[in-house]
């Protein structure tokens, strides 16, 4: 199930990027840190960081890929979690030095605990601020991270940031 639906949205933003207008968008490469509020028992916060690509569909909805990383250690076991997604992000006020945004997707989330590794579809959902200066951005965000939508009562949250620099190119779609 988790499988046909990361198919289903893959594909679908497969069809529906190329049948927007065609234009010049910024493609930009960003980095970001967050602290980690894991859902084990016992789990302190830990750091996530990681890098993010970001296409300017139009002004106001943009495609981001990223992936990140975090380990930490709870009840005397020790985790990882390397989640690599993709999504949408609507901007509110993208014109505006402070721009408020919503966004969500799906990616592939693999994690391991005491070294055994295992992989699932997980999605995310996130609301930031981002702040425009020039071509340089940076942003406060909150995700709301569920790893395994199997088991979709296990969910946590991350807050932290990111910063990028932006370069204007023409990609087709």
């Amino acid at each position: 199930m988790k499988k046909i639906l990361f198919l289903s949205v893959l594909i679908s933003m497969i069809i529906i990027l190329p049948a927007l207008p065609a234009a010049a968008g910024a493609l930009t490469l960003g980095a970001k840190a967050s602290v980690y509020n894991p859902p084990e028992e016992g789990a302190d916060p830990s750091l996530m960081y990681g890098f993010f690509l970001d296409y300017e569909i139009n002004k106001f909805l943009h495609a981001r890929a990223d992936a990140s990383y975090t380990s930490y250690a709870a009840s005397g076991h020790n985790y990882t979690l390397m989640p690599i997604t993709i999504g949408l992000i609507a901007h509110f006020l993208p014109d505006a030095p402070i721009d408020p945004y919503l966004g969500g997707g799906i990616g592939y989330y693999s994690s391991t605990f005491d070294g055994s590794e295992t992989s699932h579809t997980g999605a995310q959902a996130q609301a930031g601020l981002n702040f425009h200066i020039g071509a340089f951005s940076a942003a406060l965000e909150v995700s709301y991270i569920v790893p395994d939508l199997d088991h979709s009562d296990i969910a946590s949250v991350s807050w932290g940031g990111w910063a990028s620099g932006t370069a204007y190119m023409y990609v087709p779609f």
